[in-house]
């Protein structure tokens, strides 16, 4: 876990993040400072989930369900991420649909994080395409570590079973 002082600038940086983006809905010009925020609080759970990923010392249901939480929480933040590139960079994405709906940028951040890509949505900007690759970098990563992580702690409760 983190400790009391990284804990306060995490809350810290997340008020602002939340601050800033009711501003900026309410029409405040904050566009710039609220996307390099989005990046620096998506690089924060990124770095919490994979660092919960790579302490993982036991396969358990708690551990998976922490893990499917962490990666659902990543999606999240990109989908945010997303949403605020597109309001810097209108027409950043094709497909989206005219309501400007932030769940499209919910669902296409599933998609992407997934690999899944099914191609109604898709980023058309150079930083859109950029930050979305990384997304289906970050979700395949996860995977594979999560997947990894819980076979080596269900291997490891074999190897302690049987040398008792």
């Amino acid at each position: 876990g983190l400790d009391g002082a990284s804990m306060r600038i995490v809350k810290a940086l997340i008020a602002l993040w939340l601050i800033l983006d009711f501003a900026v809905r309410l029409g405040a010009a904050l566009d710039g400072p609220l996307l390099i925020l989005s990046f620096v609080v998506l690089g924060g759970a990124l770095v919490v989930t994979f660092g919960y990923l790579v302490k993982l010392k036991q396969g358990d249901l708690d551990a998976v369900v922490g893990a499917v939480f962490g990666y659902l929480l990543v999606a999240l933040v990109w989908a945010l991420l997303y949403y605020h590139i597109e309001r810097v960079s209108p027409g950043a994405f094709h497909g989206l649909p005219p309501d400007d709906s932030s769940g499209a940028f919910l669902y296409f951040s599933l998609v992407t994080i997934t690999t899944l890509g099914y191609g109604d949505i898709y980023p058309v900007a150079p930083i859109a395409q950029i930050v979305s690759g990384f997304e289906a970098a970050i979700g395949t990563m996860y995977v594979a570590i999560l997947i990894g992580s819980i076979v080596g702690g269900i291997q490891g409760l074999r190897k302690r079973d049987a040398s008792r």
